[in-house]
């Protein structure tokens, strides 16, 4: 992850984004923000299913990263966009992005970043 959001109370780990909950998650700080998996070697990914965070919604907006970017790399520093963020509260987003393979991907956002899942398919 780029930063934390200590204000959201995003658990920021691995089996958060892999429960199946909305109210677990990861979040990132303003700016340049990204939430990146990287696998021991390339792999090929036909889809990536991501959903919004929810948290107090005075302190976190359930649509933080919307309008954002899925994203790959084969090297982890050239990073080529594949879907949008389009959260809609309450559900899973799946972007079929069509047996890319490669060993780094991630969410990125030019600003307040969260998400409840990041599951690969």
């Amino acid at each position: 992850m780029s930063s934390i959001y200590p204000t959201a109370k995003a658990e920021n780990t691995h089996a958060s984004l892999l429960d199946n909950q909305f109210t677990t998650g990861a979040a990132t700080d303003i700016g340049a923000a990204w939430i990146k998996a990287s696998f021991p070697h390339p792999v090929p990914i036909n889809s990536v299913t991501i959903a919004p965070l929810h948290k107090d919604p005075h302190l976190w907006g359930e649509t933080n990263g919307d309008s954002g970017s899925l994203q790959y790399s084969h090297d982890n520093g050239t990073w080529t966009t594949v879907g949008t963020i389009e959260y809609v509260p309450m559900h899973h987003q799946k972007i079929i992005v069509g047996g890319i393979t490669a060993q780094y991907w991630r969410l990125s956002h030019d600003g307040y970043l969260g998400t409840s899942s990041f599951i690969f398919h």
